[in-house]
């Protein structure tokens, strides 16, 4: 424990702040006859952990710490939520595209929504999906993603959304 603290005392403050932020917006894949709709909105910001392997070298993993928020409305009834866990990408040489996948944590202010019951504050979110990166930073990506409960509670119906992600690094 000494080890981790002194080495985090002596990493540069840049080490150790987000070294991206990213908005994502998603809609419910497929939406059940008790819901019109189902919606997430979501801003995140995430932080490496530990050096990926070296970008000029070909294929290359990298993975990050994402913390997130965002609103999750179905049939116009909305709550907040916060996740955080990790997410591994693997990217192409010259970091041109990203495979990434993750799973993290959710808690969900509320989990009753109108007639939609997801059982639980806590939910896990899994995502897998593709970005491309555009630009000096600029990446634009979809995934799959996928918020449920993990049977913690009977009510489990999950829930699968369509995910556009629109993500910056510096």
């Amino acid at each position: 424990m000494a080890a981790l603290l002194a080495g985090l005392a002596a990493a540069p403050a840049r080490a150790l702040g987000p070294r991206a932020a990213g908005v994502l917006l998603s809609t419910d894949r497929d939406p059940r006859v008790y819901t019109r709709e189902v919606r997430l909105r979501e801003a995140y910001l995430a932080w490496p952990l530990g050096r990926s392997s070296a970008p000029d070298a070909g294929w290359h993993m990298t993975a990050e710490l994402h913390a997130s928020g965002g609103t999750l409305t179905a049939n116009r009834k909305g709550t907040w939520f916060a996740t955080v866990g990790p997410v591994v990408a693997l990217r192409t040489p010259g970091n041109r595209v990203q495979l990434h996948a993750g799973l993290r944590p959710t808690y969900l202010n509320d989990y009753r929504l109108g007639v939609l019951d997801v059982g639980s504050h806590l939910q896990f979110t899994s995502h897998a999906g593709i970005a491309v990166r555009l630009g000096r930073g600029l990446w634009l990506g979809y995934r799959i993603e996928h918020v449920s409960n993990a049977d913690v509670d009977p009510a489990n119906p999950g829930l699968n959304f369509d995910t556009f992600e629109a993500r910056f690094e510096w």
